[in-house]
């Protein structure tokens, strides 16, 4: 009998009356969604933090950046031929701003910036990759040069054995300097005209 009323007393115990088990799991649940409710709000917080409705970045309230979807225009103009060339796509300058982009790249204009669209205009004192270079550079060759289409750098494309004992002086002092030519052939052509 003893142990029966034991056992009946840590039943109630344990378990309780229905009533008052059912407020336990009532007052459990809703805690757990007041809980629950609140991280969602955290999460979704930081996870959105950075960004506001037009997409610009919180951390630069009133500055706009290069959005993956931005279209951005390029404007290159080359100083020494004076032509221009249009280039277009956000390259690897997602998330940079105005101030930024004319402190990383070059002799750079950022003329149009904000969520959908980006003018960007950078002038390069070269010619442009339309354009070869014949120039001698204290060597026994005559160098090629030619502006790379896609890093707009000039390099030497060709080394030209010749005689330089066939320039006169001011032909020397030109090619110093370079002289510009639109094709390789023009190039043959002239050297072909200093040995005759």
């Amino acid at each position: 009998m003893h142990s029966r009323r034991l056992s009946k007393k840590l039943f109630r115990l344990y378990y309780g009356n229905s009533i008052s088990r059912v407020s336990i799991y009532v007052v459990a649940f809703a805690l757990v969604l007041v809980l629950g409710g609140f991280m969602g709000l955290n999460l979704s917080g930081s996870i959105f933090k950075g960004e506001t409705d037009d997409g610009q970045i919180v951390g630069r309230i009133g500055e706009h950046s290069i959005l993956p979807t931005t279209d951005v225009e390029w404007i290159y103009e080359f100083s020494n031929c004076k032509h221009v060339q249009y280039d277009f796509g956000a390259k690897n300058y997602v998330g940079y701003t105005a101030k930024e982009l004319e402190e990383q790249i070059k002799n750079c204009k950022v003329e149009e910036l904000n969520a959908e669209t980006a003018t960007i205009r950078v002038k390069i004192d070269e010619y442009c990759p339309l354009h070869y270079l014949l120039m001698y550079v204290d060597t026994d060759f005559l160098c090629v040069f030619r502006t790379d289409s896609k890093t707009y750098i000039s390099k030497v494309v060709y080394e030209i054995e010749f005689d330089m004992t066939n320039f006169d002086e001011a032909m020397l002092e030109q090619l110093k300097n370079g002289i510009v030519f639109d094709t390789l052939d023009a190039i043959n052509s002239y050297l072909e005209s200093v040995e005759t």
